[in-house]
């Protein structure tokens, strides 16, 4: 069970450890509410907003279960960088359907966004996207009838995430105050656009900004959006992102609640919000470590060891359709080093933690016919068994999607391109 405890403010300087994965990085302050308005100024300009206090969280926030049976998805959206038009693959049939108006210029699954359902699969229907268009500097909605809107943006887009099947969406921007990023935390419903909510803006002098995880709702208010603190204006050799703590805000009382530590690397949320996924913060000076899986709303946790062949860590945790396999990827080696020696795999359990699969990166190349492989990273469960990697060779460009099957351990390629996000009846 979480616990009450007041947000800390550490000192630290993030851009002097990129070497470590910026995984010692310190988290920043969280206000209790946000601005009365957004930030008008586009980068580099400062925005004006007073630093709000740091929060105070209540006592024993519990995380209740969401009701009703898991959806599985019934497709998937995909796109690649030979033809960056989202193309939606139904899984029942293997048939696309492309949105010609949705058309990113570097699509991924952060600034692309499925924002609605899709109840069958009709040439004629396409489902509502969202996507970020830098050159604009905007984001813009494509209908079910394909009509679009775009709703400017005046600070750098960020992240952006969606309830599943559902129109309500959160993205964070970024702005700069001083030497520090200045996140803003926004939410609507593709309905409502172009109007927006600002729920919760942070400044971080130790670079931390808000990535929003997930929107929890399901059609009706108070929504919910689940989020996490990640290191900002890093580089270097980075396989897992550095994301440090979870959080949820929700939609009536804007109050955040911190629900995971910042002593934890934050490395998935499951997608009915029960489950999170997380390794220790040291896990690089300790030789072994465990995966960490906890029920938010009884604070069961379930430890999966990692040996010491993964000393870049654990991470695209992804928990499949009612919770009870889970999946993730281990890194070993660097990328960057003079004779470049990284390698990924694939493991995959019961959600008691008891072994299925451990699949290494080479197995992927020979079942998808490839030479030598950049990662293999899991993306998402279309099926109660059947798990969806993104398999990139050493060509970053040249990016496959294949599925794994848990029952057996088969690999079979389904599309050529990276994915974007999930497509829900």
């Amino acid at each position: 069970m979480p616990s009450s405890r007041t947000i800390p403010t550490l000192v630290g300087v993030a851009m002097l450890l990129l070497a470590a994965l910026a995984c010692n990085l310190p988290a920043g302050s969280l206000p209790t509410a946000p601005p009365t308005a957004e930030p008008t100024q586009p980068p580099p300009a400062t925005p004006t907003q007073p630093s709000p206090p740091e929060a105070t969280l209540p006592p024993e926030a519990t995380v209740p279960p969401p009701a009703g049976e898991p959806v599985e998805p019934v497709g998937f959206a995909y796109s690649s960088e030979t033809d960056t038009r989202v193309k939606i693959r139904w899984f029942a049939n293997g048939q696309d359907l492309v949105v010609e108006q949705a058309s990113p210029v570097y699509p991924n699954h952060n600034n692309v966004l499925i924002a609605g359902s899709m109840p069958r699969f009709d040439p004629g229907l396409r489902p509502p996207v969202i996507f970020y268009h830098p050159e604009a500097q905007t984001l813009r909605a494509v209908y079910y009838d394909g009509a679009v809107v775009e709703l400017p943006t005046d600070s750098m887009f960020y992240v952006m995430v969606g309830a599943p099947g559902d129109s309500a969406f959160a993205y964070t921007s970024i702005g700069q105050e001083g030497d520090s990023p200045v996140s803003t935390l926004h939410f609507s419903l593709l309905e409502n656009m172009p109007n927006l909510e600002v729920w919760l803006q942070t400044s971080d002098t130790d670079w931390f900004v808000i990535h929003p995880l997930a929107v929890q709702g399901e059609g009706a208010s108070p929504w919910k959006v689940w989020f996490t603190r990640h290191a900002y204006g890093i580089g270097g050799d980075i396989v897992f992102a550095p994301m440090r703590g979870l959080f949820s805000i929700d939609q009536a009382t804007k109050s955040v609640v911190q629900v995971l530590g910042d002593d934890r690397l934050l490395t998935g949320l499951s997608d009915d919000t029960t489950w999170a996924a997380s390794i220790p913060l040291d896990f690089s000076e300790a030789g072994s470590y465990s995966l960490q899986l906890r029920e938010l709303a009884s604070g069961r946790v379930v430890e999966i060891p990692i040996g010491a062949n993964a000393n870049r860590g654990a991470g695209n945790v992804v928990f499949s359709p009612g919770n009870a396999l889970v999946a993730w990827m281990e890194g070993n080696g660097y990328r960057m080093a003079e004779v470049p020696d990284f390698t990924s795999r694939v493991r995959v359990a019961r959600i008691d933690g008891s072994p299925l699969l451990d699949v290494p990166d080479a197995d992927f190349a020979a079942a998808l016919g490839l030479g030598r492989l950049a990662e293999v990273r899991p993306r998402a469960w279309m099926t109660q068994n059947l798990l969806l990697v993104e398999v990139r060779s050493e060509d970053w460009a040249d990016v496959r999607l294949a599925t794994l099957d848990a029952n057996d351990g088969s690999i079979r390629q389904v599309a050529s391109g990276a994915f974007l996000g999930l497509v829900y009846p």
